[in-house]
């Protein structure tokens, strides 16, 4: 495919995603709020458990009277509070917001892939989704009007991949 046919593709992709009746939209509240759901759900098991726990030692705790006895289950409750510490850190994820750029992104994929047939563009369709979902303010018409140079398909893959555009340039002159 030649640049000027990849330039038109792009351009009938990005008139696609910008479409406001089947382009590119955000995720709906409810499901933004289920993963949120889940993490409250095993935050509040853990925490009941713990509160059980934590009520049945004191309500032992008068009647040990052999430190003996007392020391393994002080080392219990602090190795049980010190997990359930372990459990709030990973439950409070400082990835979500890749992880919602990753859902949206695949979300809006899954629709607009059925409308393009070809599917050598659906890497280019990808990486145009994912443009329209870090930065949803803009409608990729107009940042393609402005930077046109910017949105080739070598530009287009890198980003889609996280890639320096000039470690790109330099593999594709190896292999010309």
């Amino acid at each position: 495919m030649s640049k000027e046919q990849t330039k038109d593709k792009i351009l009938k992709l990005i008139q696609l995603i910008d479409n406001p009746g089947c382009g590119w939209k955000r995720l709906s509240k409810w499901r933004q709020l289920q993963s949120k759901f889940f993490d409250l759900v095993s935050l509040g098991t853990s925490l009941f458990f713990l509160i059980i726990l934590v009520f049945a030692v004191f309500l032992l705790l008068p009647s040990i009277t052999d430190p003996k006895v007392l020391l393994p289950i002080v080392i219990a409750l602090t190795a049980i509070i010190m997990q359930w510490g372990v459990v709030i850190k990973v439950l409070s994820k400082p990835e979500e917001r890749e992880e919602m750029l990753r859902i949206t992104t695949e979300w809006n994929f899954d629709r607009l892939k059925k409308q393009v047939k070809e599917e050598d563009l659906w890497l280019l369709l990808k990486a145009l989704i994912l443009m329209k979902t870090i930065q949803r303010d803009f409608k990729l018409s107009e940042v393609y009007r402005k930077y046109p140079s910017f949105f080739n398909e070598e530009n287009l893959i890198a980003n889609l991949y996280g890639l320096n555009v000039q470690i790109v340039e330099n593999l594709h002159n190896q292999e010309n």
